[in-house]
């Protein structure tokens, strides 16, 4: 009788190892899956970093071109501004000089 009982827990056992052997291979498909589709997932973030680098390279570029050019016009508004205050300064000496005349 023991021969017998200890052959129906080996059976047991090689059955309860078989079922657990075949839950584990079912969550490593499982898991498998899973995995690939964060690869999938790794991969579109992976394209959408590259896209917003390029984005922000493209933006950075022209960001610098409008500074450039607004430092010109600047530059430019600056020298005209200057010009203009010098003339008055001119015309003033002149206007002065045209009323002391009068007088």
């Amino acid at each position: 009788m023991d021969e017998q009982r200890e052959a129906n827990i080996e059976r047991a056992i090689a059955e309860l190892r078989a079922v657990v052997e075949q839950r584990f291979d079912g969550i490593d498909q499982r898991l498998d899956g899973i995995d690939q589709r964060l690869e999938a997932h790794d991969r579109r973030f992976e394209g959408i970093d590259d896209r917003f680098d390029r984005m922000q390279a493209a933006i950075d570029k022209r960001f610098d071109e409008m500074e450039a050019q607004l430092k010109a016009m600047i530059e430019s508004v600056s020298g005209d501004i200057r010009m203009v205050a010098e003339a008055h300064v001119v015309l003033e000496k002149r206007v002065t000089a045209v009323e002391h005349r009068q007088r």
